[in-house]
């Protein structure tokens, strides 16, 4: 992925674990009226990106960049046909 702008949706559940650190350097937080929080930065798209976007699970909605929301929805389309038939 080339340097992109990201935005990502974290869930007001999540919210504050996002607000205590910062993540990146250009990082911009909103806070949303439903506890929800927007988090913007500008970033090159390391998988070390990726990894932590994935660790938050469904309490995160890729907005932006559209290839970044792509490679986390194949990757959890992969998760979930390793866990499909349960683990042996």
């Amino acid at each position: 992925m080339q340097p992109a702008k990201a935005k990502i949706h974290f869930s007001a559940d999540i919210a504050e674990y996002i607000k205590e650190k910062i993540r990146h350097e250009s990082q911009k937080l909103r806070d949303n009226p439903d506890g929800s929080v927007h988090f913007e930065a500008d970033v090159a798209g390391t998988k070390d990106f990726k990894a932590w976007i994935m660790r938050w699970g469904a309490g995160t909605i890729v907005l932006d960049p559209e290839e970044l929301g792509n490679e986390i929805h194949a990757e959890t389309l992969e998760m979930l046909a390793v866990y499909a038939d349960g683990i042996e």
